[in-house]
């Protein structure tokens, strides 16, 4: 089983429970697995029309967020490989991930 076999009986089980929450500078945002599932299977969609596919690497330079999740879902939903970099890596740092 892997995490989004896991989403996508949450999303048929469950669907209008919080799947994510975000609570940054002030805002409080909800998402349910319903939406979640919806959004990253339109992500996935976009990421395969922009030529992504299985096995490829995709880095994620992106402050961390709803939109995060539902990118590294999207990504793992085609089985393509996220890598991750810390928007407070150095050059070197970030040169070393993506090596």
């Amino acid at each position: 089983m892997n995490l989004v076999k896991i989403l996508d009986d949450h999303a048929y089980v469950q669907p209008q429970f919080v799947a994510l929450r975000d609570c940054r500078a002030g805002s409080d945002r909800a998402i349910t697995y319903l939406e979640l599932q919806k959004r990253t299977a339109r992500a996935a969609t976009g990421l395969i029309e922009s030529g992504i596919k299985k096995g490829d690497r995709v880095l994620l330079l992106v402050p961390l967020s709803i939109e995060t999740y539902i990118l590294l879902l999207a990504i793992f939903r085609i089985g393509a490989v996220a890598i991750i970099a810390d928007s407070s890596f150095s050059l070197d740092m970030l040169r070393r991930s993506l090596s």
